[in-house]
């Protein structure tokens, strides 16, 4: 943990807010194993919610099975578990607390919805920040066009944007961070790049010394726009 202004910054970056006395909203990812609830639709009836649930094939309901098995399994086979969690994110892992793997498989995939996962590869194919592709016909129903819109991110404040990076992050590459710059002209209220350099992906969340490298950035920036009574 890393002390700051008489504090201490959790390693998890929800609860330690909380002790700066902040108000703490989660979001969460449409149609994981969190977001089954409606108030009106049946998740696993209504066609309008099938679309956002990614259920049949690894998704949804396959997570509660994985954190049955993977809980026992990452106590044991730690290294097995920790190439699980780096397989997409990067093979470095010295960030990764091991002890901490059956933690983690307690919750983590999540799920998604399947439309999620299809809109994040349409991203990679296309390498374009764009709106869903449904295809020309749909498209030219719901936009107006036979290709989808791109996000217009010259509209973004860059004084309200804050980025905080790694070089060796395989999912945010530089390159990536770079379009955000170039798209986003302008002095970003932050602009911090993660000093331990083979700092990748998951260690955002998961890292060792996220407090240190991460969370005390966040909490700095968060505290010059706090009023006291």
């Amino acid at each position: 943990d890393v002390v700051f202004q008489n504090k201490t910054v959790s390693k998890n970056l929800g609860f330690g807010l909380t002790l700066f006395g902040y108000d703490v909203w989660l979001p969460n990812s449409r149609g994981n194993k969190n977001s089954l609830n409606h108030t009106t639709l049946d998740p696993k009836k209504a066609s309008e919610l099938l679309r956002l649930f990614f259920y049949e094939k690894g998704g949804v309901f396959l997570s509660p099975k994985i954190s049955k098995f993977g809980v026992p399994l990452c106590k044991v086979l730690k290294e097995v578990c920790a190439n699980f969690v780096y397989i997409i994110g990067g093979f470095d892992n010295l960030q990764l607390n091991k002890s901490r793997l059956h933690v983690y498989a307690a919750n983590y995939p999540a799920g998604s919805s399947s439309w999620n996962t299809v809109h994040l590869a349409q991203g990679v194919e296309t390498k374009k920040f764009q709106k869903f592709d449904y295809g020309s016909l749909k498209n030219q129903e719901k936009y107006g066009t036979t290709t989808p819109p791109e996000y217009n991110l010259t509209n973004i404040d860059p004084k309200n944007v804050a980025i905080i990076y790694s070089e060796n992050d395989w999912l945010a590459s530089r390159r990536d961070v770079q379009f955000i710059k170039d798209q986003i002209k302008g002095s970003f209220l932050l602009d911090s790049k993660v000093t331990f350099r083979l700092w990748n992906h998951p260690d955002f969340i998961w890292g060792k010394d996220t407090p240190r490298y991460v969370y005390k950035t966040v909490v700095e920036l968060l505290e010059k726009f706090r009023f006291y009574d």
